[in-house]
């Protein structure tokens, strides 16, 4: 049987993440052959691997359209990919959030802006009772052309039409936990929950990414917390490798503010078991994707 196993990257870093080596390791351990390829080279043979794990493909949102035939190549090819195609179509669409609102997930209230809508951004934020607004791509990654107004200035006003002119966006409300407590990934492997890492801010800023400035801090949350987020992954009905929720706690409750499936960073390093969870959940995916 084939045991090789691509963890598809992107061009500017060219070779398994730091972050996932641990989990590469653990699968060589299983007897896996573990190979880093860039999701969009031209010279990649996809038909030689037993199952692609989407990994840091960190630049899929400028390419969404070659990320999505990639995709269909790949089942074409009938290889195992983690995540399923269909879940991650679905998840690079910022929509995705308005389902999981109508689901009855409580998620961060979110207004979809078609491409070339004619919006004034004041009248959103007087509209929904909002002081200040986070404006994104529909598609989008690690806050990429993310930004927060007010929507009094004409400066902010001038850089949502050029956005819309190109794209349809979101616009969301300004989360002030975010500043103040800072954000939590809770990750699953196989749906199980494995661990949780808090992100806060630099001071002054909202963006939590580790490019921005932001933190990072292995913590252990309430049971509660951990039930809310397993009834938000519970809620997917498809197997799945891995997942992070991304979350802020609202008055002792979890607020959903983004779902990642595609290719998060899994913070494997900072829990000692994670990457073989990670590793143990991907042998499981491709034995029952066999059988």
């Amino acid at each position: 049987m084939n045991k090789k196993i691509a963890f598809a990257t992107y061009a500017k870093l060219g070779e398994t993440g730091p972050d996932d080596q641990p989990a590469a390791d653990a699968l060589q351990d299983m007897g896996y052959t573990v190979e880093a390829a860039v999701w969009n080279a031209q010279d990649v043979e996809w038909g030689q691997y037993q199952a692609v794990v989407i990994r840091s493909c960190w630049d899929y949102h400028l390419h969404p359209t070659q990320f999505i035939e990639w995709l269909q190549q790949l089942e074409k090819l009938s290889i195992s990919v983690l995540n399923p195609p269909n879940v991650l179509r679905w998840n690079m669409d910022k929509s995705y959030l308005l389902d999981m609102a109508d689901w009855g997930i409580r998620v961060t209230p979110t207004v979809r802006l078609p491409k070339s809508a004619k919006v004034e951004l004041g009248d959103v934020l007087a509209t929904k009772g909002w002081e200040q607004a986070v404006v994104k791509p529909l598609i989008s990654a690690s806050a990429h052309q993310t930004w927060v107004s007010d929507g009094a200035v004409d400066e902010d006003q001038g850089k949502l039409e050029a956005m819309l002119a190109q794209e349809a966006v979101l616009v969301q409300p300004f989360v002030p936990e975010i500043q103040t407590q800072g954000e939590l990934s809770l990750l699953f492997f196989d749906k199980q929950y494995s661990h949780t890492v808090l992100k806060r801010p630099q001071n002054g800023d909202f963006r939590v990414q580790a490019e921005y400035g932001g933190s990072t801090e292995l913590i252990q949350p309430g049971e509660a917390l951990i039930a809310q987020a397993q009834q938000i992954v519970d809620m997917i009905e498809a197997p799945l490798a891995y997942t992070r929720v991304d979350a802020v706690e609202v008055d002792g409750q979890l607020m959903l503010m983004e779902l990642e499936l595609i290719e998060p960073y899994l913070f494997l390093r900072e829990d000692p078991h994670a990457a073989q969870r990670f590793a143990t959940a991907i042998h499981k995916q491709i034995s029952n994707q066999i059988s």
